[in-house]
């Protein structure tokens, strides 16, 4: 259990460093261009990061749609490569199937004129269909 003391301690030196805080970031440095000179980097990672100024803010948030940004793009490129594969797979059964259709055909055409009175030898490539 916390007494009422030890409550009142807390918030002081929690109402000093909020206020420190306050002092710090009212008083960086701007030069003629009215960019800070000190404290452009902000703290931590871009998710929990430790924000003090607008520059920091502005840094941030640039860093932030940078990193969505990239994120997404390796998206779409993995998707890509996918549809990519399955495009060449498609492409390979695609060139079997017409490499086969065309066997059948010559062999059609074989069958086709040769005189049905006399029996036909199929060519050996048609044995593999047949």
């Amino acid at each position: 259990m916390h007494t009422a003391q030890e409550d009142a301690d807390v918030v002081s030196a929690m109402s000093q460093i909020v206020e420190e805080e306050r002092t710090t970031s009212s008083t960086a440095e701007i030069d003629v261009s009215g960019a800070h000179a000190k404290g452009d980097k902000f703290q931590g990672t871009l998710e929990d990061a430790v924000l003090r100024n607008t520059n920091q803010f502005h840094k941030w948030h640039s860093e932030l749609e940078a990193a969505c940004a990239l994120e997404m793009e390796e998206k779409y490129k993995r998707y890509a490569d996918l549809l990519n594969s399955h495009w060449s797979s498609c492409d390979a059964i695609l060139n079997q199937v017409g490499w086969h259709l065309q066997g059948l055909r010559m062999s059609m055409q074989h069958v086709q004129g040769c005189n049905h009175v006399h029996a036909c030898e199929l060519p050996s490539y048609t044995k593999t269909f047949i």
